[in-house]
């Protein structure tokens, strides 16, 4: 957990779900791919339609890239 925040930053939302702390973060979803986006990063993960994750990329932001 501690990882995942390390990369994703604090959750938009924290949730109780089924007795799950579940964190929401804003996000888009094309093609297969849940993209989230921050300062410094853009994280994109591409899961298979049983929900497994298959591949995740991170793409780190310089300042011009920014605006």
């Amino acid at each position: 957990m501690a990882d995942v925040r390390h990369w994703l930053g604090k959750p938009d939302k924290v949730r109780t779900l089924l007795g799950n702390q579940t964190w929401i973060y804003r996000h888009t979803v094309r093609k297969g791919w849940f993209s989230l986006r921050m300062k410094e990063r853009e994280v994109r993960i591409l899961f298979s339609h049983a929900g497994i994750v298959r591949k995740i990329t991170v793409h780190e932001m310089q300042d011009s890239q920014l605006f």
